[in-house]
């Protein structure tokens, strides 16, 4: 029974995570108008089935954990996913595992996920982050 538990507890936990990174140049005013019209769009279309090629953008993800703070799915989850994405939001995937202790560590973990260089340059210069070797490196 014990085994039984932990099986299922170590299934429940999901392997990646994922975050949005904003285009270059996004204040935090653009990324918090950004997000309500994604909230407001994701409610107009929460009873709107998703075209294939939506579906297919999205993938495996659980999009809940973008909007509703959990995990699954739903049409409203999935909506507002979409919106960042057609927003030039770049989304980056990570595994579970991955707690960092300074921003450097972040940069440098941003960067080994794929994040776009001009994504990750601007990064470097809004975090006051220069004195990092990723941010070296991009110089």
């Amino acid at each position: 029974m014990v085994l039984i538990s932990l099986l299922s507890i170590g299934c429940s936990f999901p392997k990646k995570s994922y975050s949005f990174i904003p285009p270059v140049g996004m204040t935090k005013e653009n990324k918090i108008a950004v997000q309500r019209e994604c909230l407001g769009e994701a409610k107009k279309l929460t009873n709107t089935p998703l075209t294939e090629d939506e579906s297919r953008r999205i993938g495996g993800i659980e999009t809940g954990r973008f909007s509703e703070g959990g995990r699954g799915r739903s049409k409203f989850s999935d909506h507002y996913f979409l919106c960042f994405l057609n927003r030039n939001f770049q989304l980056l995937e990570f595994p579970t595992n991955w707690f960092s202790e300074s921003s450097c560590e972040v940069l440098s973990k941003y960067q080994s996920a794929g994040i776009e260089k001009d994504r990750l340059k601007n990064l470097c210069e809004t975090r006051n982050s220069m004195q990092c070797d990723t941010c070296k490196s991009l110089q």
